[in-house]
């Protein structure tokens, strides 16, 4: 229990019941499952677009479905196993999301050519 200095009452520090943990786990994957299958279902309308063009038909949207599904689940169990964490402010981190462009300035000041 702590005590709220602002209004002199104490919060009481819960921890959520399985119903709230469920909820919560519902809304996630659910979020995290539109927009897999807004973006599987994209690529499967430019698929079919592309088919048809050469009079292939093409309408199946099950697998976006699926997909969708699958990649949310694995996603919330790498999320809750925090398998990227241990990656944050490494320099890994650092390296892959550093600008392109200063890569290019350094190889042009040691007077290698940029390819």
């Amino acid at each position: 229990m702590g005590l709220d200095t602002a209004s002199g009452s104490t919060l009481e520090m819960r921890k959520p019941n399985l119903t709230q943990r469920a909820l919560e786990e519902v809304k996630k994957i659910s979020v995290m499952f539109l927009y897999l299958f807004l973006l599987f279902g994209l690529f499967r309308i430019h698929e079919s677009i592309i088919l048809t063009e050469h009079q292939i038909p093409l309408s199946n949207y099950g697998f976006a479905l699926v997909n969708a599904l699958i990649l949310a689940k694995v996603m919330l169990v790498a999320e809750d196993l925090r398998l990227g964490s241990r990656f944050k402010g490494s320099r890994v981190s650092r390296v892959a999301t550093r600008p392109s462009g200063r890569r290019d300035e350094r190889q042009n000041q040691t007077g290698n050519p940029s390819t």
